[in-house]
C-alpha cells in the first residue's frame, strides 16, 4: 500500500522535475546567440626583442594573449599598452569582438 508520504515526495519531486524543465525551455527561447559570422578579430605581432630582449638571448615561445572585448572603447587601449609591457616580450595580443 502506498503511503501518503511516498505520494507526496513523488509529487514534490515531479513538481521540482516540471520547474527545472520549464527554465531549460525559457533559457533555450531567451537567450541570445552568437553571431556565426561576422566575428572581428585584430592581431598585433610584436617581433622577439621589441620589449628589451636582448638578442643573444634565445628565443622565447609565443604566447598568445586573448582579450575579449564588448563595448570597451575606453579602456581597451590601457588594457593592451600594460600587456605589451609585460617583462616577457614574445607575445601576440589579441583583441576578440564577438559582436555580443
Amino acid at each position: 500500500m502506498i503511503t501518503m508520504f511516498a505520494v507526496f515526495t513523488t509529487g514534490l519531486i515531479l513538481a521540482v522535475l516540471l520547474l527545472l524543465f520549464v527554465i531549460l525551455v525559457m533559457n533555450l527561447v531567451t537567450f541570445q546567440r552568437l553571431p556565426l559570422h561576422g566575428r572581428e578579430t585584430v592581431t598585433v605581432h610584436y617581433p622577439v626583442g621589441a620589449h628589451g630582449l636582448a638578442s643573444n638571448e634565445p628565443e622565447q615561445p609565443l604566447v598568445s594573449l586573448l582579450v575579449p572585448a564588448r563595448n570597451e572603447e575606453r579602456a581597451i587601449v590601457a588594457c593592451v599598452h600594460s600587456l605589451l609591457a609585460q617583462k616577457y616580450g614574445h607575445v601576440e595580443v589579441l583583441v576578440l569582438n564577438d559582436g555580443s
